[in-house]
Parts: structure tokens; sequence; C-alpha cells
């Protein structure tokens, strides 16, 4: 694998051409650290008024129960007010901005940096009061900070209204304060656990509850309400008085506690493993190589946690350049974004791309738990999630392919990596929009960079007897083995023959009909078919693009697959 096309889709988010990269592939990354581009955030509403609006929706939907108790709520939060509409405007606008600055950004790398540490320090919109605050967290306290230091990026993105509201800081108050004494409510720990398990620490970094608890109440009086004017601030009557000891140290009461602390926490041995080993599993590969990720812990510890000079360990070193790393797994939100970027389509239509991410597992700004989305591709990957993905990318293909030589593009983005075969799955295509369906389905595109264990062989997947009629039910061709297996039955393809297709498929079982990744439905309903035990009334012209990823199904049919990462219902940050 050539380091431009690692550069361009391990890295970034996939280059519709490398020429660009391929002079100084090293150089093209580290000089985005440098020079990153910024979103323009103009016009994006802040935390402030975020809160503002939650507010006013939020006593919408009490005073719409309050006055008609039966009637059907639209969403999680009722019916749609003008306020709740006015809020999914400004939501919606602040998503536009954010994918349309991935899809046309000069510094993708950069991006997917910023990504990452808002993933990292994750908030998400779960409950009412996080409703419009996932993106105002983004653009507040993850890219103004994302490349300076580790101990400012935590201290805005843990200190910012949202992650006190999402983590339940808000409402922590110290039992012994002035407050707490009034009050029934007293400490809660949620920050304190995820500041030292999640955002530090990890979770065997050596702390213990007691630790927990005395973090959390040297976090007390860090709130936001109205007194605050939906700012974040130190209320001392809410903290907790007396002097607390975390991890051996002892920290005394008062707002200044928490500098110390997040100081105390970088130069822990423990953070600096924990955050390397993220970045590298994140850049590089599912397991991460020892060896990097110690050379990146040496510079994060030698550096204070500079996360410039992180990103230069980490893209500077020649272990991350290494072709033999297991390739990456697009989340789907990468996976579709990616595709925008490639064809230099704009990430407009909204209402089509947040339920096609949705629908493929990534409910966008709610992430099922402050752990964030997972990175594994295990956490993705499976039959059922493949197949979404097959559907998106044929549905994108068939709004947005016509104008496009998928041959072309994808010598252009791939160079010497497009595998013999993809590209002869994309010389087959019937249409313009099935090849380009084909590019976006195939291993390299929906890995970041290729990896032999991943590409198809073309041998595993082979399209016989297009435009001509076989008897439902008998089988096409050959088996290619104990373990392969073949179409059972024939339905329809869109010009009107009948196709069948045959399948290596390791440890399946024997039998034609039953071992086949792809067969007719167990009734052989004409325009029904069945991948990988999922049966679909989808119409067979996408088992060409099926046939793509064969070996990925297989992967993810072996591996179990997809054990979180799952859609979350509803949407209403949206």
């Amino acid at each position: 694998m050539k380091a431009a096309s690692i550069a361009s889709h391990r890295f970034g988010f996939s280059e519709p051409r490398l020429a660009a990269v391929q002079s100084d592939p090293r150089g093209w990354v580290l000089d985005q650290f440098r020079h990153p581009a910024k979103l323009d955030s103009a016009g994006l509403m802040d935390s402030v008024s975020a809160l503002q609006m939650t507010r006013e929706v939020l006593k919408g939907a009490l005073k719409e129960q309050a006055a008609d108790a039966d009637k059907k709520p639209q969403d999680e939060l009722g019916a749609m007010t003008p306020s709740r509409l006015e809020l999914r405007k400004a939501n919606i606008q602040c998503l536009r901005r954010r994918w349309q600055h991935v899809v046309s950004t000069p510094t993708p790398v950069a991006e997917r940096w910023v990504q990452f540490w808002a993933n990292h320090f994750c908030v998400a919109a779960t409950k009412g009061t996080m409703i419009a605050l996932v993106w105002p967290h983004e653009n507040e306290a993850i890219r103004p900070n994302a490349f300076g230091s580790f101990k400012a990026l935590a201290r805005a993105a843990v200190l910012h209204p949202a992650m006190l509201l999402y983590l339940d800081n808000a409402q922590s108050i110290g039992p012994d304060s002035p407050g707490g004494q009034r009050r029934s409510r007293g400490l809660n720990e949620n920050l304190a656990r995820e500041l030292l398990e999640l955002h530090t620490l990890g979770v065997r970094g050596g702390y213990s509850q007691d630790d927990v608890t005395q973090t959390a109440k040297l976090l007390t009086g860090w709130t936001v309400n109205a007194q605050t004017q939906g700012k974040a601030a130190f209320v001392n009557a809410l903290h907790q008085p007396g002097a607390k000891q975390v991890l051996g140290k002892r920290y005394a009461q008062g707002s200044q506690a928490i500098d110390e602390l997040l100081g105390d926490l970088v130069r822990h041995p423990s953070c600096a493993d924990y955050v390397a080993t993220k970045l590298v599993r994140h850049f590089v590969a599912d397991d991460p190589p020892p060896e990097l990720v110690r050379v990146v812990a040496t510079r994060f510890r030698d550096t204070d946690g500079d996360l410039l000079a992180l990103a230069g360990a980490l893209f500077g070193h020649d272990l991350a350049w290494r072709t033999d790393s297991v390739a990456k797994l697009k989340r789907p939100e990468e996976y579709l974004l990616s595709a925008h970027r490639m064809l230099q389509i704009p990430s407009l239509a909204m209402e089509h791309l947040v339920p096609a991410v949705q629908g493929m597992g990534q409910s966008i700004g709610r992430a099922p738990s402050p752990q964030g989305w997972p990175d594994r591709a295990e956490d993705w990957l499976s039959p059922d999630a493949l197949l979404k993905r097959v559907h998106w990318a044929e549905g994108f293909a068939q709004r947005h392919g016509a104008g496009y030589d998928a041959r072309a593009l994808a010598r252009a983005a791939f160079g010497e990596d497009l595998s013999s075969g993809t590209a002869r799955q994309i010389e087959r295509a019937d249409s313009a929009s099935q090849a380009i369906a084909l590019l976006l389905a195939s291993p390299e595109f929906q890995r970041r960079s290729r990896h032999a264990q991943h590409a198809y062989a073309a041998r595993d997947f082979a399209l016989v007897g297009s435009g001509r009629r076989h008897r439902r039910g008998a089988a096409s061709a050959p088996g290619l083995g104990r373990n392969s297996g073949q179409c059972a039955g024939a339905a329809p393809t869109t010009g009107g023959g009948y196709v069948a297709w045959r399948a290596r498929w390791l440890g399946c079982g024997a039998g034609a009909g039953r071992s086949g990744m792809v067969r007719a439905s167990p009734r052989g309903r004409p325009g029904s078919y069945q991948c990988a035990g999922i049966a679909t009334r989808r119409h067979v012209r996408a088992a060409p693009v099926l046939g793509a990823i064969a070996p990925m199904v297989r992967a993810a049919r072996a591996a179990g697959g997809a054990r979180r990462g799952q859609p979350v219902p509803g949407a209403i940050a949206l």
C-alpha cells in the first residue's frame, strides 16, 4: 500500500485524487496541524442561546401535556411547538455546517483529529437538557483547544455547560455546603468517575472509589443554571468545604482545585498511556502497535500533553504508515461523509443524510454512553450493518452517480492500491450508478485503507447466467468445494434477466443453496433474496454490490459483530 493512499484514506476522509498527496504524504498530513482550517461558526447557536431554547422547548412540552393529556406526542418532547421547530432548525444548521466542513476542508486529517477529541470528551443529546448542547460543546470547547495542550482541552470540555449537565455535575452539591444544608440534593459522582476513567487515566488507571468520591467533592460548585445566566461558573455556596485528597495528594477547597487536579492527572503515568493507546487505535489499527503507543506516550509525558507534539509523534513515525496494519472500518458517519467528499457532493440534504446514518447504526449526536462511539471494527461489523451500507450506497449512487466515471474515480482515488477484484467489478457494472455503488461498497472504500486479507477475490463471487433464464429452485453452477454454495433460486435483475450467485463461504457447511451468501428467499419469491442469513424483499439488483463485500460479511458473521454502536431510537436532538 502506498503512503499517499494511507494519508488519504487511513488518516483523512478519502481524497478524490491522490495526486495532491503523492509528492509528500507525510508532509501533507503534518502541515495540516500547523494551519488547520477553521469551521465557519458564524450564525450558529452558542451554549447560552441553546440553553434558552431548551428551556422554552421543555416548558412548551409540559404546557402541551397539561392542555391535552390524551394527545399523542410527535416525539419524546411532545408536539412540534414553535420553540421546538426553532431548536430543530438551529441543530440542523450546526450539523449541516459541520458536515459540509468535513466534505470541503483542505485539512481533513486535522478535522478527523478534532472529531476524535469530541468523541473522547463525549456529550450526547440523550436527555432533555442536552437537546441543543452537543454542537456548542464541540464548537466552543473542542475545536478551539484541539491543537493546544491536553490540560486546556480537558478543562474546557469538562467545565463546559454541556458536560456539567450531561454528567449531572450541575446538580451535584456539597453535603456540608450552605446550599447542601438547605436542599435535599447531595453529591453526584458521574462527572468525577468519567473524568478519571474516560477522560484521563482509563479504567485501570490506578484510582479507587474513594478517589472518585473525593473528586466529586472537589467538583462541587461548578454548575450552570439561571443564576449563572447559562454559563458554566463556580458557585461557592454549593462547594463542599474542606480539603480533598485524590490519588494521594491534598487539594484545598475552592475553584482553583480543578486546575491543580487536571495538572496532576496529565502528569500521571496512566494518562499518557491511556491517551496514546486511544489515539493509535483510532488512527492506525484496532490493535495498536505497542511500540507506537510507547513513542506517543513518551512524547505526551515529555511535553505535558502538548497535542501538536503528539500529532508529530504519531504521524511522523514509520509504524503509523505500515502497509500491513489491518485496515480500520469507517463508522457510518465517516462512511457517508467520505462518499460525499470523494464525489465532491455538498452535504445539504439533511432530511436524507441524518436518517441514513442512523439507519446504518449511528444516531448523530446521541452516542450510547459517555464512552462515545466505539472505535473497533467488531463494534460496527455485522451482516445486517453491512447490508444496510450496501442499500445506502445503492440509493446514493442512484441519486448522484449518473454523472461520474467510477473507473476513473477509483483509479484517481486509490491508484495502485485499487484491488484487481474491485476494479473488475466496477468494469462489469451495467450502469454508471451501479459502478459508483460498487465503488462505495468495496472493502477499499468502507475501510480506511486496504489490507490484503480484506480485499475480496473475484473468484469468490462470480456472476453467472446474467440475461438468461434459470429454473427457479435449481442450482445454476457447480459448487466451489465443500464450503461453497450457490444460488438456490433465481430472481429478476433490473434488466429482466435472471442472476445466480455462487459464493465461497468458509465454515458455513456444505450444500448448494444452503451456504451461499446470496440466494433466493425460502419461498423463491421473485425480487427477494437472502444475504448471510438476512432475508430482505429488496430487489436483487443489489446482488453485485453484495458480492463486492463478501469477505467483510464473512468476517462479521465470524466475529459476532456489532455488539455496540446500535442506533438509539428517536432523535430528539434533531
